[in-house]
């Protein structure tokens, strides 16, 4: 049997945020001999020989150049242009995984070469995550517009033309299901991450709340700092890791400035290309996301000995009670009753982050769990036929 692979992350010398998504899996199929072909964002020296980037060249550079100088909006082109010319590259194989859940024509492409199509899911169904903007947006008292909505909607039919799906957690499953998708074609394996050996650990007396992320609307960040703002706790400090994206709404930034500027003890980081840093004299981790794939963040914290507070629809690995805890969405009570708890139990706090580490070294490889899916479906097809 033969499996091809469509990746939007970058492969070789030069990765990307989306690489460790899909790398694991890429790697088992080669050493299991049945990778034929792989198509990716970029590919720069990928010891796999059929290995090609989707977008010319010349073209990337151009459409590169355009955002950088002339700061275009250019990312939708960049999704069809890959699309378009993936499409063109593909051949035939018996399986396709197409990562993420976005592009139609290649879908179409491989199952007009007859392939098995298997979609790698890297958010929530877009109708679930569509519904959970819209709410974002009320709350802050902005318009969710009509064209806000088409963003969403026009990657239904895309999912709809997968014959299975890979997700990254349970949650991610379940909001597949709700929309129709059916549950006993969808698979869920968590996904890996580069896991230090040796783990620096910084212990200080202030007691550190660190949140890392891309903030989107999505993220949550305002419930987090809804928390901050009822704790009052001496000697405690909450550090913000990371960029904040194009779609949060002007009164959200509004929010989050006005808030910030409030408190003494919150520090803004900003962009890190090292968010390993900010885990070694973490106390706590809080990710309060509304909706979450998987959350690598998540795991990176758990992998750095920190007991992390999560929500219900961004669980990651978490056990709730053993390796941190999982609330509600929302629900920024909830946040701060869990926040004020570790702060005042400092053992419980170490003790959790112990077994975040060994659950984050126990896990199953995503490597291997595709690998079952992959040898599950192909016996499923065989029947059917």
């Amino acid at each position: 049997m033969s499996v091809s692979i469509v990746t939007v992350g970058n492969l070789g010398e030069k990765e990307n945020l989306k690489t460790m998504e899909v790398l694991p899996a890429i790697d088992t199929f080669a050493k299991e001999g049945e990778l034929k072909q792989v198509i990716c964002q970029i590919n720069k020296n990928f010891y796999f020989p059929n290995t090609h980037s989707a977008i010319p060249t010349p073209i990337r550079y151009f459409v590169r150049a355009l955002e950088k100088y002339l700061h275009l909006p250019l990312e939708k082109v960049r999704l069809k242009l890959f699309d378009y010319f993936a499409a063109l590259k593909l051949q035939k194989a018996d399986v396709t995984f197409l990562h993420p859940l976005r592009f139609g024509r290649v879908g179409r492409k491989a199952k007009k070469n007859g392939s098995i199509v298997i979609g790698v899911a890297t958010t929530a169904h877009p109708l679930f995550d569509e519904e959970v903007y819209r709410r974002e947006h009320e709350k802050f008292g902005v318009p969710f517009t009509e064209e806000d909505a088409r963003s969403f909607r026009k990657r239904v039919s895309v999912v709809n033309n997968f014959d299975y799906l890979v997700t990254f957690t349970d949650f991610t499953k379940s909001t597949f299901i709700e929309q129709g998708f059916p549950a006993e074609k969808i698979f869920v394996a968590s996904m890996d991450i580069p896991i230090p050996q040796v783990i620096e650990r910084v212990h200080t007396d202030k007691f550190k709340v660190v949140y890392v992320a891309y903030t989107t609307p999505r993220k949550g960040l305002h419930y987090l700092l809804e928390a901050w703002d009822s704790l009052d706790l001496p000697n405690s400090e909450l550090v913000l890791v990371g960029k904040f994206l194009s779609d949060v709404p002007k009164k959200m930034m509004e929010y989050y400035d006005s808030t910030i500027s409030r408190h003494p003890n919150i520090t803004l980081v900003g962009g890190t290309q090292d968010p390993w840093h900010y885990y070694k004299d973490a106390s706590v981790f809080v990710h309060p996301a509304l909706s979450e794939c998987f959350g690598k963040v998540i795991a990176e914290a758990m992998a750095s000995k920190v007991p992390v507070i999560v929500t219900e629809n961004a669980p990651c690995i978490v056990e709730d009670g053993k390796t941190g805890f999982i609330v509600p969405i929302r629900d920024s009570k909830a946040i701060a009753e869990k926040i004020k708890y570790l702060y005042n139990n400092r053992d419980v706090a170490e003790r959790m982050g112990h077994e975040a580490r060994i659950a984050v070294e126990t896990k199953q490889p995503f490597g291997k769990a595709v690998l079952g899916f992959y040898k599950e479906i192909l016996k499923r097809e065989a029947r059917a036929r």
